[in-house]
């Protein structure tokens, strides 16, 4: 008997039409490797028409992502790693050169350090500035910034110190912008600020909702996973704070609050407060740019997934927010991932079903190895489609 979501794909029907779009599975298949995966083999069983969809919500992969929807180039640029060190970042630019593209965790991602190397204390996006100014001196009209990934808790005090503004301590002396820096700031002088700043828009895509400081702030949730400290937590969550009433003082404006102000170590804060920032939804941008909702005018199914699906899928990760939409449209949405837990939640969020790709007995290490990922990919939409008895 024919599962009742697939009712739209009836068995009278040669073709339908499957929208795919799968985010990363960390450490294994990237947002497109997972959705020519599924497509590939899919069409294999049936001729249907298959559109795929390249994800992210904010982190790595941001940039691939958006400047694929808007049609543009990735390009490089030298800068500076959250250490300091000397890199190639990658940023994308839309085909018309008036939108630019950028993920903090090009140059100041979490994945550029060592284990030994991830002291927040001593971290900095000034590296991530340094690509914002390389795109204002193109004269872009539109920065769009991917927050996601960040090996840093500065406050984005380093990627504005790039942009020309000076933090300065109580002798007056300019701070280097790292995370120990955020307690000593007294003064912000803005003299030497990019005039170009001012009138480009920037958009920041943001998947969290954290505000900037105590129990859910940038330091006591992300902090530890940057390679903080207990007591290193409290010391960076202290000098945030600090930081916040010098911005505050500075701007006669209070933004410690906003809803995602401690999005990758606070930077969302600092732009928010210093450079008229705008957070939005990272997958919102995505769904937005990809014109996803007319594709959903005429889709039959959405697959989408990630490496792991759990109840932080739904708190606003790129999966929930493409069966989102395809609940307002009334769309089947299928999730897929190499572990699927809290199941009975997915499920009541509006997933019609959910499907784990990893073999029951396969070691995780090896299910997480891109070939192997891909053979699972392969094997479950294979298994998928041909549950849709229809002639090819």
């Amino acid at each position: 008997m024919l599962p009742l979501w697939y009712k739209k794909l009836s068995q009278d029907r040669n073709m339908g039409n499957i929208v795919v779009a799968f985010d990363s599975f960390k450490g294994s298949l990237t947002s497109t490797e997972a959705n020519e995966a599924f497509a590939m083999a899919w069409s294999k069983v049936h001729r249907d028409s298959i559109h795929t969809i390249t994800l992210s919500d904010g982190g790595e992969g941001f940039t691939t992502a958006m400047t694929h929807a808007l049609a543009g180039e990735i390009c490089t640029v030298a800068c500076h790693d959250p250490i300091g060190r000397d890199i190639v970042a990658h940023y994308g630019i839309s085909y018309d050169r008036h939108i630019g593209i950028v993920e903090l965790a090009a140059a100041s991602g979490l994945t550029l350090l060592s284990p030994t190397e991830r002291k927040p204390l001593l971290t900095s996006t000034f590296g991530t500035g340094e690509i914002l100014r390389h795109l204002l001196m193109q004269g872009v009209k539109e920065i769009i910034l991917g927050l996601g990934g960040s090996a840093t808790n500065d406050g984005g005090m380093g990627l504005l110190r790039a942009l020309g503004y000076r933090f300065l301590d109580d002798r007056g002396e300019e701070l280097e912008g790292r995370g120990i820096d955020l307690e000593r700031v007294e003064r912000i002088d803005c003299s030497d600020v990019m005039p170009e700043l001012r009138d480009v828009r920037l958009r920041l895509a943001v998947d969290v909702d954290n505000p900037l400081c105590g129990m859910r702030g940038a330091a006591a949730v992300y902090a530890p996973q940057k390679g903080a400290s207990k007591d290193e937590v409290t010391q960076l969550d202290n000098a945030m704070q600090h930081f916040s009433h010098v911005v505050e003082r500075y701007t006669s404006q209070h933004y410690a609050e906003y809803r995602g102000a401690g999005a990758a170590g606070g930077a969302a804060f600092g732009l928010i407060a210093l450079a008229d920032a705008e957070i939005e939804s990272g997958i919102e941008l995505i769904l937005e740019a990809s014109h996803f909702d007319d594709l959903l005018s005429t889709a039959d199914v959405v697959i989408t997934g990630e490496g792991r699906m759990d109840s932080q899928t739904a708190m606003g990760k790129a999966p929930y927010g493409v069966l989102r939409h395809a609940i307002r449209r009334g769309v089947p949405c299928l999730g897929i991932a190499g572990m699927v837990e809290d199941r009975a939640q997915l499920l009541a969020r509006g997933f019609k079903e959910l499907y784990e790709i990893r073999p029951e007995g396969q070691d995780i290490a090896e299910a997480m190895q891109r070939d192997r990922a891909i053979e699972n990919m392969q094997r479950t939409a294979r298994q998928i489609a041909q549950s849709i008895h229809r002639p090819r």
